[in-house]
């Protein structure tokens, strides 16, 4: 038991021996029910409050494409354009997959703008990257 623990315990009993110490006529096979019932109030009342998580609001198709242009793509983190997304989000604790469902975008959104990639595409083909070697 922590000291978190043992004080609840303490606080239950004051209260239970000081509201039916003996002015309250109660029945003795009740009273683990009460102090089970004190005790869990207590712990209750006692225990951080549980927060909702911001809710990020769901995006329309045309907002979703105004995020996408030739160059960059703009991120809905910080509102800053990027070439490539994933560095970005992995500073930023996500994941493609987790991007995607936070801010509801489809499974087909691209992490890399799309001029980007042809640019790679055409650097691949140019240096003769997948075509089988001559003999």
């Amino acid at each position: 038991m922590n000291d978190h623990d043992l004080e609840m315990i303490g606080y239950t009993t004051e209260i239970v021996c000081a509201a039916f110490g003996g002015s309250q006529a109660v029945a003795a096979s009740d009273i683990p029910k009460l102090i089970a019932s004190t005790h869990a109030a207590l712990l209750a009342l006692s225990a951080p409050p549980v927060t909702a998580e911001p809710t990020v609001p769901q995006l329309t198709q045309r907002e979703i494409r105004a995020t996408i242009t030739r160059a960059a793509l703009t991120s809905l983190i910080d509102g800053k354009p990027y070439q490539m997304l994933r560095r970005h989000l992995s500073l930023n604790g996500h994941t493609p997959e987790s991007y995607r469902a936070l801010f509801g975008l489809p499974a087909s959104y691209p992490m890399t703008a799309p001029g980007y990639s042809e640019r790679r595409r055409q650097l691949a083909i140019d240096n003769g990257l997948g075509r089988k070697a001559k003999a």
